[in-house]
């Protein structure tokens, strides 16, 4: 994901960082989540491996995780997207659901669903 994005959630408020603020840019996949649930921070991915390690750690307690699956990934793009997800799907990502974001539309999937 692009470290602007994570500069523009915090200018809106939200408590954003970037692996690579961190250092953490090259941690594995399932140190990314855990460090996500530690933290109790929402995941923002283009990678759909984390749909597979949020469905396994649904047993251990989990994080959400916002899916971007867009034809278009420029920032401005994004930040559009993901504007309109956290309106209508925040209390749902805090909850621990995946929302799977679309170029038309999105989905959520919460972790007490199928």
């Amino acid at each position: 994901m692009d470290t602007r994005l994570a500069a523009w959630l915090r200018g809106r408020g939200h408590d954003a960082l970037h692996l690579c603020e961190l250092g953490l840019q090259r941690l594995p996949d399932p140190g990314v989540f855990a460090l996500a649930v530690a933290e109790r921070r929402i995941l923002l991915t283009h990678d759909l491996d984390f749909a597979e390690i949020w469905a396994l750690g649904r047993r251990h307690g989990t994080t959400g995780v916002v899916l971007f699956r867009l034809h278009d990934p420029r920032i401005q793009r994004l930040q559009a997207r993901l504007e309109m997800v956290l309106a209508e799907c925040g209390a749902a990502l805090r909850d621990g659901a995946v929302v799977l974001v679309e170029d038309r539309r999105h989905r959520v999937r919460r972790p007490d669903g199928p």
